[in-house]
């Protein structure tokens, strides 16, 4: 037998194996899995079960020069002028809180999804063990901020929402941009956009340059603390909980296209726990981040709050209100 014959051969074998047991795998009911690409978009919450969709408040969009309120979620933007063009836009409108359990639990009703971490229970990471940015990684510290049977947690319902995936909160983003129908695009912020609202062109903290120190030992309300507002009335760009924002990075040193659609999880700034650890208050302009690859990944360190990024640039005097149903 000449080699040809004698390699065709081998290759036919070798193909009837794989066959043979891939068989053999369906006749033990296995599924083999597939491999985990970067994009991986899971963990949206299951549907209710019930037959009618939930009813809440007409949304109503309130937009004057320096402020936007979106009136049916008790929620103001407040506009952040950067000192020189980012992505093209001058300004944006930043969410003046982060996402908050009574705001993501509106979400939730109208979107007809129910909210539960009873897979979190048993999940514990430390933070003394081994981050894994290729791995999904759950931290939970704070057992009492995990939801319970669609319940948000007790008396926290102004907390800032926790334990959710980047996934989740571009798809709170896409939710807003459905319900109010005006020239512009709800999203989460950029690396640069966050870091300029937070520190300005020169400022040592996000409040100014004296130094404060304030220690919690879990998450507070969102509008808690006004003495450590920015100078645009922003609350807790520095403690509370590190806030996810909008990568464009792919996790390898290149861009993504799409830039709406993350592929790695990243957040910036401070959260309670840090501010345990540390002990010593706030510290002076620091960039807080961290990243890891996969969007499954949960914390009760994370929250997020988003930006509005009108179509145009051009400031006008004139109020205008839109109101739109669900």
């Amino acid at each position: 037998m000449d080699m040809s014959r004698f390699n065709l051969l081998l290759s036919i074998l070798f193909v009837v194996g794989c066959v043979r047991g891939v068989r053999a795998d369906e006749a033990k009911g296995t599924t083999v899995a597939a491999p985990p690409t970067p994009r991986d978009l899971t963990n949206l919450y299951p549907d209710k079960d019930r037959s009618e969709k939930a009813v809440t408040e007409p949304a109503k969009f309130v937009s004057q020069d320096e402020v936007i309120e979106l009136t049916d979620l008790r929620l103001v933007l407040r506009k952040v002028s950067f000192d020189k063009s980012i992505d093209g836009n001058d300004f944006i409108f930043f969410s003046e809180t982060e996402v908050s359990n009574r705001m993501f639990a509106a979400y939730l009703t109208e979107t007809n999804q129910i909210r539960d971490d009873s897979e979190l229970k048993r999940a514990t990471r430390e933070r003394t063990e081994v981050f894994s940015t290729a791995a999904p990684a759950i931290r939970i510290g704070d057992r009492t901020a995990l939801w319970r049977n669609g319940k948000m947690p007790e008396d926290r319902e102004d907390h800032p929402v926790s334990f959710i995936t980047t996934h989740q909160t571009v798809k709170f983003c896409e939710w807003l941009n459905s319900r109010y129908d005006v020239p512009g695009v709800f999203r989460l912020p950029t690396e640069d956009e966050w870091l300029f609202a937070a520190y300005g062109s020169d400022r040592e903290f996000p409040w100014g340059d004296d130094k404060k120190k304030w220690i919690g030992k879990s998450t507070e309300p969102v509008n808690a603390h006004p003495e450590l507002r920015t100078p645009d009335g922003l609350y807790s760009m520095w403690g509370n909980v590190s806030e996810l924002i909008l990568s464009t990075s792919d996790g390898y040193g290149g861009q993504i296209k799409d830039k709406y659609d993350p592929w790695i999880c990243q957040w910036l700034g401070t959260s309670f726990k840090e501010e345990v650890i540390q002990g010593k208050g706030a510290q002076p302009r620091q960039d807080y981040w961290g990243y890891t690859h996969s969007l499954r990944s949960r914390s009760d360190e994370w929250g997020f709050r988003f930006v509005f990024v009108p179509k145009t640039t051009a400031t006008s005097d004139d109020e205008t209100s839109t109101e739109a149903k669900p």
